[in-house]
């Protein structure tokens, strides 16, 4: 157990930390070696070139394995090797690696520099932007009957787990117009697939994406809300959507809810949006009632932590 908690604390430790961290283990080499798990954290850690070149040894070490990885992301991606690919994008990050990783999904996704429109909507379906052109363009032509097709949005296991790292890590600037220019009917379908709804949460959870960015998303969402209520995905949207929306947005998010109050309630994931968005009180005091009751709530929760 311990040697996990040794990968995770390099993981998250600045320069000084994993000197630190370095220094301890080298002094206790041979102990550490002789140990299968000692050993594991060895080579992991790259402590043989920290006692050659010190820290900076290291870090130079993980950027050219990441940077090996970034170069062939498209390959990665072909044969499927999304955890490989999401690492890199995690260590790009967290060890600030000089490689743009963003940069390189673009590129193996075929996108122009001068377009991120679709940059979210390849990266979800998995499809590079050339391909996704040709769809797109053959849902505007009519079909056999003369009934105009329907633009449908491909969702994908790999694509979600790639938007989650991204989102996750505060990447929005290149994704944010795909995600809160969606329409109303992707939105629907995105956040009540199992798979993509996740990617959707991350973006409403992030600590490191701007509200500016998720108030644009709820604000198209704000008119599907009952529709995500009832299901198990969506719940969980509409449940981000909650704390991460302002005074005014939460009122709108409750009022759509609020005129579908018995499809809602009928549902037990609606029943249960019913309750942690307090929309019976908002129902007799409006937003300024639901807000009470959200203090009332966090006292009591502050109250028993501090017991």
């Amino acid at each position: 157990p311990g040697s996990h908690i040794v990968e995770a604390a390099w993981r998250s430790a600045d320069m000084d930390i994993k000197s630190s961290i370095a220094q301890v283990l080298v002094e206790k080499e041979q102990a550490v070696k002789d140990s299968k798990y000692g050993a594991i954290i060895w080579r992991n850690c790259h402590l043989k070139q920290f006692k050659t070149g010190g820290v900076k040894a290291v870090v130079s070490t993980q950027s050219t394995g990441v940077k090996q990885v970034v170069e062939i992301l498209e390959d990665l991606l072909a044969e499927s090797a999304t955890g490989v690919v999401v690492a890199a994008i995690k260590a790009c990050h967290h060890h600030s690696l000089p490689c743009d990783v963003v940069v390189e999904l673009r590129k193996a996704f075929h996108l122009p520099e001068t377009d991120s429109s679709q940059f979210f909507r390849c990266l979800m379906s998995m499809t590079t932007y050339d391909v996704l052109l040709e769809k797109m363009e053959a849902t505007k032509k009519p079909t056999q009957s003369g009934k105009p097709r329907r633009d449908r949005f491909e969702a994908t296991l790999t694509g979600s787990l790639l938007l989650q790292a991204l989102f996750s890590l505060g990447k929005i600037a290149e994704l944010e117009e795909g995600v809160c220019g969606l329409s109303e009917d992707h939105i629907v379908y995105l956040c009540t697939n199992p798979q993509s709804s996740h990617a959707i949460q991350a973006f409403l959870t992030s600590l490191t994406i701007p509200d500016s960015a998720k108030h644009r998303f709820i604000k198209t969402a704000v008119y599907v809300m009952d529709k995500l209520a009832v299901t198990a995905p969506g719940s969980h949207i509409v449940e981000a959507a909650w704390r991460s929306a302002d005074v005014d947005i939460k009122s709108s998010i409750a009022q759509v809810l609020v005129e579908k109050e018995q499809a809602v309630k009928d549902s037990k994931y609606g029943a249960i949006i019913w309750r942690n968005c307090h929309l019976k009180q908002f129902k007799t005091g409006g937003v300024k009632a639901v807000e009470d009751s959200e203090r009332r709530k966090k006292r009591k929760v502050d109250q028993f932590l501090n017991l």
